[in-house]
């Protein structure tokens, strides 16, 4: 098989904490990972050649597949693995999330055991890419994560906007406005509860829907004082609803209940 390196990254800090002078490496995961506990730096792993050679299933057995946060092929891309090469070493399609290929001047090394400076500024600056692109993957998923939620309200707030219940519907636009107020719908939100709002029929329309509400609150406070044998609190809500609230379509019911009851 071709000449490679495997370098296996153990990440306790950011790589942005990383000094290409500075690094420590190992070609022993035990030595490291007491080393990475003891200093809480991170640890680059340099495995040679050599070591491949004479202690294979050491490189690669699932204890260094799973502390690995990252795995670089030196001049030998992962994938290029024949099937007897993946079951020789302990490698599974599974772990190549973790694998990258790095490719690498030959002439550049000047043993096979002790990685050159050169290489370790060369891995040094990879792993800080990758940690960038990592970072902008995630405030991406988190930025469409949010877009999800606000979207889930937006069209909830429709919902109830064609149902013609504007109390739920100004509600559910207060609610996004809140909880997302940096995004469109957050700011389409904004722009229909000032709209509602300067909207004088519709305040009417919403003053009678509140007002409907209440009268059906009272209503069913009513009913349960039926079924509880407090007679008295149940005509004080339905001689309440008589008064205030006459003109709301809950009235007839209500008056219709309060007859029933002062008969009895």
């Amino acid at each position: 098989m071709k000449n490679f390196y495997i370098i296996l990254f153990i990440s306790i800090l950011s790589v942005s904490s990383l000094q290409a002078g500075g690094l420590r490496w190992y070609d022993n995961l035990a030595i490291a990972k007491r080393a990475s506990k003891a200093n809480k730096k991170p640890i680059l792993l340099w495995v040679g050649i050599h070591s491949f050679r004479t202690r294979p299933m050491a490189v690669t057995k699932k204890e260094f597949l799973k502390e690995a946060k990252k795995i670089i092929c030196v001049n030998l891309d992962p994938r290029m693995l024949s099937d007897d090469d993946k079951e020789k070493y302990g490698v599974t399609n599974s772990h190549f999330s973790k694998f990258f290929y790095y490719d690498l001047d030959m002439n550049l090394l000047h043993s096979e055991e002790s990685p050159p400076k050169s290489l370790r500024s060369s891995v040094v600056a990879m792993l800080r890419s990758m940690e960038k692109k990592e970072e902008v993957a995630k405030l991406k998923k988190v930025e469409e994560k949010i877009n999800l939620g606000a979207k889930a309200l937006w069209e909830k707030a429709n919902k109830y906007e064609i149902k013609e219940d504007y109390i739920k519907m100004l509600s559910t636009l207060r609610s996004l406005k809140i909880k997302y107020p940096d995004t469109s719908f957050g700011q389409l939100a904004q722009l229909k509860i000032d709209k509602m709002n300067s909207d004088p029929i519709l305040k009417e329309v919403i003053a009678a829907q509140k007002k409907e509400r209440e009268a059906a609150t009272l209503l069913r406070g009513a009913k349960n004082m039926i079924r509880n044998n407090k007679k008295s609190l149940a005509l004080k809500k339905l001689e309440k609803i008589k008064k205030d609230y006459s003109d709301t379509n809950i009235s007839k019911e209500a008056l219709e209940l309060l007859s029933k009851l002062e008969e009895d």
